[in-house]
């Protein structure tokens, strides 16, 4: 999944509205992920 999620973005691009509401929820996903790998890796 990891190897193909490049392309998928790039087929979803033209879609995708650019505005503040979009990079704070990309933001606070990105955050969440992160969050979430620290959790995993560090018990």
């Amino acid at each position: 999944m990891a190897m193909g999620l490049p392309y998928l973005m790039l087929v979803v691009e033209p879609l995708r509205d650019w505005s503040m509401r979009t990079v704070a929820g990309a933001a606070i996903g990105c955050a969440a992920g992160a969050v979430a790998l620290f959790g995993y890796y560090h018990q």
